[in-house]
């Protein structure tokens, strides 16, 4: 054979490339793996505090009311409690028109009186501090 050899020729270096659109969505594809897992998570978040919120307002609501009925009905028998001194104490000033009562009889007036007015304050802010 004739044993021809060829000069070197010049080096021609080729750049392989991924086409823009694939560049372009592989960039996308990274990024929304990341934001919408973070979206998704700050969703639920929100969605969680609003649903603790709600139910947190659900009870406070419920307390609310139980505590206006506690309220009445406690008014309701300090009204009968006071119905019921103040009969008991008639009776002693009915006494004292036809006799003078006793100084223990005059104590026990005073102190019916004093009693159930402490008694409803005491109450009454008791029920005002479980309103706060």
């Amino acid at each position: 054979a004739r044993g021809a050899k060829s000069n070197p020729s010049e080096k021609v270096t080729i750049a392989v490339e991924r086409p823009a659109f694939l560049r372009i969505g592989s960039w996308a594809v990274g990024f929304l793996s990341v934001v919408i897992p973070l979206i998704a998570l700050v969703l639920l978040l929100v969605y969680l505090a609003w649903h603790w919120w709600h139910k947190f307002a659900i009870m406070r609501k419920r307390v609310k009311k139980e505590i206006r009925e506690v309220d009445q009905a406690l008014h309701k028998a300090f009204d009968v409690l006071k119905e019921a001194i103040r009969e008991q104490i008639k009776m002693l000033e009915k006494t004292r028109n036809k006799r003078e009562l006793t100084e223990e009889e005059e104590k026990i007036i005073k102190q019916l009186k004093r009693d159930l007015d402490d008694a409803e304050k005491f109450v009454g802010k008791e029920i005002e501090d479980v309103e706060k």
